[in-house]
Protein backbone atom coordinates (compact mmCIF):
# COMPACT_ATOMS: atom_id res chain seq x y z
CA UNK A 1 0.00 0.00 0.00
CA UNK A 2 1.08 3.16 -0.65
CA UNK A 3 1.65 6.29 1.91
CA UNK A 4 0.84 9.92 1.40
CA UNK A 5 3.81 11.50 0.36
CA UNK A 6 5.48 13.54 3.42
CA UNK A 7 5.97 17.25 1.56
CA UNK A 8 2.73 17.26 0.40
CA UNK A 9 0.52 19.70 3.56
CA UNK A 10 -2.26 17.78 5.49
CA UNK A 11 -5.64 18.65 4.96
CA UNK A 12 -7.12 22.13 6.14
CA UNK A 13 -8.47 21.58 9.55
CA UNK A 14 -11.58 23.74 8.78
CA UNK A 15 -12.55 20.94 5.89
CA UNK A 16 -14.24 18.31 7.55
CA UNK A 17 -17.72 16.97 7.31
CA UNK A 18 -18.22 13.41 8.54
CA UNK A 19 -20.97 11.86 6.67
CA UNK A 20 -21.92 7.94 8.45
CA UNK A 21 -22.02 4.84 6.71
CA UNK A 22 -25.18 4.27 5.32
CA UNK A 23 -28.36 3.15 8.10
CA UNK A 24 -29.07 -1.09 8.06
CA UNK A 25 -31.51 -2.33 6.34
CA UNK A 26 -35.06 -3.02 7.80
CA UNK A 27 -37.19 -6.03 7.47
CA UNK A 28 -40.89 -5.87 8.61
CA UNK A 29 -42.05 -8.88 10.30
CA UNK A 30 -45.09 -10.27 10.78
CA UNK A 31 -44.96 -10.38 14.22
CA UNK A 32 -42.72 -8.64 16.65
CA UNK A 33 -40.31 -5.82 16.18
CA UNK A 34 -38.36 -4.89 12.76
CA UNK A 35 -35.91 -6.61 11.84
CA UNK A 36 -32.83 -4.50 11.75
CA UNK A 37 -29.52 -5.99 10.21
CA UNK A 38 -26.09 -4.27 8.29
CA UNK A 39 -25.64 -4.86 4.66
CA UNK A 40 -21.79 -4.36 4.78
CA UNK A 41 -19.92 -6.12 7.40
CA UNK A 42 -17.37 -3.11 7.51
CA UNK A 43 -18.44 0.57 8.67
CA UNK A 44 -17.01 3.27 6.81
CA UNK A 45 -16.88 7.16 7.32
CA UNK A 46 -16.44 9.68 4.47
CA UNK A 47 -15.26 13.32 4.83
CA UNK A 48 -14.03 15.89 1.74
CA UNK A 49 -11.23 16.63 2.44
CA UNK A 50 -9.68 20.47 1.30
CA UNK A 51 -5.57 21.28 0.78
CA UNK A 52 -3.40 24.49 0.13
CA UNK A 53 -0.83 23.07 -2.14
CA UNK A 54 2.19 25.40 -3.68
CA UNK A 55 2.68 24.89 -7.42
CA UNK A 56 5.82 22.26 -6.46
CA UNK A 57 3.48 20.21 -3.77
CA UNK A 58 0.58 20.37 -6.95
CA UNK A 59 3.19 18.45 -9.27
CA UNK A 60 4.43 15.64 -6.62
CA UNK A 61 -0.02 15.17 -5.91
CA UNK A 62 -0.63 15.01 -9.42
CA UNK A 63 2.21 12.71 -9.81
CA UNK A 64 0.66 10.84 -6.37
CA UNK A 65 -2.73 10.77 -7.51
CA UNK A 66 -1.85 9.49 -11.48
CA UNK A 67 1.00 6.89 -10.77
CA UNK A 68 0.68 5.78 -7.04
CA UNK A 69 -3.02 5.65 -6.70
CA UNK A 70 -3.93 4.71 -10.22
CA UNK A 71 -6.17 7.76 -10.59
CA UNK A 72 -7.34 7.79 -7.28
CA UNK A 73 -8.60 4.50 -7.11
CA UNK A 74 -5.86 2.59 -4.50
CA UNK A 75 -6.27 3.09 -0.47
CA UNK A 76 -3.23 5.01 0.48
CA UNK A 77 -2.09 5.10 4.79
CA UNK A 78 -0.47 7.95 5.86
CA UNK A 79 -2.77 11.08 6.06
CA UNK A 80 -2.75 12.71 9.29
CA UNK A 81 -6.45 13.89 9.98
CA UNK A 82 -8.09 15.36 13.25
CA UNK A 83 -7.83 12.27 15.42
CA UNK A 84 -4.55 10.66 13.76
CA UNK A 85 -3.00 9.01 10.70
CA UNK A 86 -5.86 7.32 8.79
CA UNK A 87 -5.74 4.50 5.46
CA UNK A 88 -8.49 6.07 3.09
CA UNK A 89 -9.43 5.52 -0.36
CA UNK A 90 -10.52 8.56 -2.67
CA UNK A 91 -14.42 8.37 -3.54
CA UNK A 92 -13.95 10.36 -6.75
CA UNK A 93 -11.85 12.85 -8.48
CA UNK A 94 -9.62 15.63 -7.07
CA UNK A 95 -11.15 19.41 -8.44
CA UNK A 96 -8.36 21.90 -7.99
CA UNK A 97 -8.46 25.53 -8.11
CA UNK A 98 -5.85 28.50 -8.26
CA UNK A 99 -6.22 30.69 -5.19
CA UNK A 100 -3.08 33.84 -5.29
CA UNK A 101 -0.32 31.64 -5.30
CA UNK A 102 -1.27 28.21 -3.92
CA UNK A 103 -3.44 25.61 -5.48
CA UNK A 104 -6.73 24.37 -3.55
CA UNK A 105 -6.99 20.54 -4.10
CA UNK A 106 -10.35 18.78 -2.68
CA UNK A 107 -11.68 15.65 -3.20
CA UNK A 108 -13.67 13.08 -1.19
CA UNK A 109 -12.33 9.95 0.97
CA UNK A 110 -13.58 7.05 3.01
CA UNK A 111 -12.20 4.91 5.67
CA UNK A 112 -12.82 1.77 7.99
CA UNK A 113 -13.60 2.66 11.52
Amino acid sequence: MTTWPTVLPAPQRGGYSFKPDSQPLRTDTKFGATALRNHKHRSYAQTQLVFKMTPAQYVTFEAFWKYELDNGKNWFDGLTMHDGAKTVRPLDNYNSTYEGSRHAVAFAVEWEL
